[in-house]
């Protein structure tokens, strides 16, 4: 029989996350407890408190994973040093950048920073993600809750607020199509500009 893996995240809510609570997660059969370090009153202002990360990781022998502010891999590196957890758990900063999850392996595990994704590997992330989720859920479902998904790989590029207006359209998966094609288009302009000095990734 394989083994169930059973894991809990713990949301820091009202108060400090107490010790004796992540013991009891591990004596029920617990085999990894990840621990978001900020109430629910913060919301995302402060940021997150390590020190209840590492208190955690000292209260229990399962592994622990830290999450909240990781938005880099050295965020990944600085909360894995400062509390001494297993690993991290990364969210929102994933969204549109699903190539982090790479940078931050390769942090912490003190190899070279992989390559930056170009455009055209870009389109293809998000055309693979639209794609899926319209097999998963339907076109009817799916398109409409892919006008958000597809506004994070906005981020960065030429005439940004432009192709978000072109990502609020999305009804349809063939609307994808027209996206992909403004965004090149825009970059493509972009880079015939003699004005313009910021290096376009491009196939």
């Amino acid at each position: 029989m394989e083994e169930t893996i059973q894991s809990m995240e713990l949301a820091q809510n009202y108060k400090t996350v107490k010790e004796n609570v992540t013991k009891a997660c591990e004596q029920a059969g617990a085999v990894l407890i990840a621990v978001h370090a900020r109430t629910r009153e913060q919301m995302y202002t402060p940021g997150i408190d390590p020190s209840i990360i590492a208190a955690v990781k000292d209260a229990v022998h399962v592994p622990v994973l830290g999450n909240g502010d990781i938005r880099t891999a050295e965020d990944a590196v600085r909360m894995v040093e400062e509390t001494g957890c297993d690993g991290v758990m990364i969210a929102r900063a994933a969204l549109g950048d699903p190539w982090l999850f790479e940078r931050v392996n390769a942090a912490l595990e003190g190899l070279p920073a992989p390559k930056e994704p170009n455009l055209q590997a870009r389109m293809n992330a998000l055309r693979r993600q639209v794609e899926e989720m319209v097999e998963q859920k339907g076109e009817f479902v799916a398109m409409p809750q892919a006008r958000a998904q597809t506004m994070h790989y906005m981020k960065g590029l030429k005439g940004a607020a432009s192709l978000r207006r072109y990502c609020c359209e999305l009804s349809r998966l063939s609307d994808l199509d027209t996206l992909i094609d403004a965004v090149f288009e825009q970059q493509r302009r972009a880079a015939q500009d003699p004005d313009d000095t910021r290096e376009v990734p491009f196939p």
